[in-house]
């Protein structure tokens, strides 16, 4: 799953979603003619909150943007110069136990070959 890095904002969405619907709910259940009052307070927050929601979602960094790559970048010095790092990657499970049972076969063959090279 892949996660976003404004996680906290997200979070605090969904709480504002959650809390605006609460509160216009219990407006709603109350029959007097004021309580749309209360449902108009509970969906003010639901909107702010989808609003930040989808900012969050599709916004790199919260409030800044994405840089073309033709632009320069003033902040390069922090990083040493290169504007996306390749992050190493290690090998998988699978490439791992393969490098193990290769080097397994290799060293039962060399001792295999020792031994026949011993005996004759």
């Amino acid at each position: 799953m892949k996660c976003p890095p404004n996680r906290a904002t997200l979070w605090a969405a969904n709480t504002g979603i959650v809390g605006g619907l609460l509160i216009a709910v219990g407006a709603m259940a109350r029959p007097a003619v004021e309580s749309s009052i209360g449902f108009v307070i509970g969906l003010c927050p639901v909107l702010a909150s989808v609003n930040e929601k989808r900012a969050a979602h599709h916004v790199l960094i919260y409030q800044s943007t994405q840089r073309d790559p033709w632009q320069s970048d003033p902040d390069a010095w922090h990083r040493g110069g290169d504007a996306d790092p390749e992050p190493e990657r290690k090998p998988g499970w699978l490439a791992q136990r393969r490098a193990v049972r290769a080097k397994k076969l290799a060293t039962r063959r060399q001792q295999v070959w020792k031994q026949r090279r011993g005996a004759s």
